[in-house]
């Protein structure tokens, strides 16, 4: 793993002061539904990858890094364990700012484990329908919105 929710969690603290005007409107309007709410994440994620990127070394992060496309080890790369772990550590941060109102963090989840390889990513869970909903930044390049997918959806390979 590149960095860790401390990590993570520290960055976020130290950047807060000089970021303050910069706040993605996705961040405080975050809770007019769970539809938007996912929205929401989806381009925090994205902002959050934009900014912290140029501190951790990742502005060239590409999608689906990992040993079968021969960037394992490369620290300006993450596997899926790594896009796995700072999601969720950013919505821990969101969680904590009390900025998700329709979700609670669930369990990260995984897929393909004998066929393609495993595949993992973050996974939320919205109050209302107790529907499982994946997070997964992995399959984009750096700073863009993940991917956002009912778990059956995600499961079946989307």
């Amino acid at each position: 793993m590149r960095y860790s929710v401390v990590v993570l969690a520290a960055l976020w603290i130290a950047a807060a002061p000089a970021l303050a005007g910069e706040v993605d409107p996705g961040v405080t309007a975050i809770s007019a539904s769970a539809q938007a709410e996912r929205a929401a994440i989806g381009r925090t994620e994205a902002w959050f990858e934009r900014r912290i990127a140029p501190l951790t070394g990742t502005t060239t992060r590409v999608a689906r890094a990992g040993p079968l496309i021969g960037l394992a080890g490369n620290r300006g790369q993450f596997d899926c364990i790594d896009t796995t772990n700072n999601t969720n550590a950013l919505l821990l941060i969101l969680n904590e700012l009390k900025l998700l109102r329709h979700h609670t963090i669930a369990a990260p989840v995984s897929r393909f484990l004998f066929t393609e390889g495993p595949h993992n990513t973050a996974m939320i869970k919205d109050h209302k329908t107790n529907e499982l909903w994946t997070v997964d930044p992995w399959t984009h390049k750096g700073s863009e919105v993940p991917d956002i997918f009912p778990l059956a959806k995600w499961k079946g390979g989307e």
